[in-house]
């Protein structure tokens, strides 16, 4: 919606959006409220030496116009489908429901993980699951999303930013509170 009209997108619409490592002239952070609405935050970081050689000895020859996809919109859908339809036992249910609890309860954490986050901590955990070929989640599932899934959206407190605690060192810790359910 923009402007007070809705507007129809095709399934799949998918946004990958990049943001700087550090403020540049021009940029600002997001708000809490539009950073709760990407899925996850990944850092590519830089490449090995060995790479970027080859990056800068083949840059010229690389030319999107000639990337073959490597998948199609129904192979794209169809995996939506199977990812969707993983099997969540309860106590992975109620596994989530305590991390996220846990980061509202956090001195360490302003701002918890909201609802959404949690959705999305468990969308990421069966996508896992799905990469590794398995129709169910596991307890690891969940605990190796929570950086990517989590770290982004929580606001630390006054307390932990003068500590130079960072979100990722709080949430590893918090993580190893929680009850590990036996699947």
């Amino acid at each position: 919606s923009t402007d007070d009209k809705d507007y129809i997108l095709e399934e799949p619409f998918i946004v990958l959006a990049t943001q700087n490592p550090l403020e540049y002239q021009g940029t600002f952070p997001l708000p809490e409220a539009q950073l709760d609405r990407f899925l996850m935050r990944i850092s590519i970081g830089y490449p090995e030496k060995d790479f970027e050689e080859e990056i800068l000895k083949n840059y010229k020859n690389i030319k999107p116009n000639i990337l073959k996809p490597v998948a199609n919109r129904e192979d794209i859908l169809d995996m939506q489908e199977k990812i969707e339809n993983l099997t969540v036992h309860n106590d992975i249910i109620k596994y989530i429901i305590n991390i996220s609890n846990a980061t509202r309860d956090s001195k360490d954490i302003q701002l918890g993980a909201s609802p959404r986050a949690s959705i999305d901590l468990l969308r990421a955990a069966k996508s896992k699951a799905f990469l590794e070929n398995r129709d169910y989640i596991i307890p690891d599932d969940v605990k190796e999303m929570v950086i990517p899934v989590f770290a982004h959206r929580i606001i630390l407190s006054p307390e932990a930013r003068i500590e130079r605690k960072t979100p990722e060192n709080i949430l590893e810790e918090l993580v190893k509170t929680i009850f590990v359910p036996v699947i």
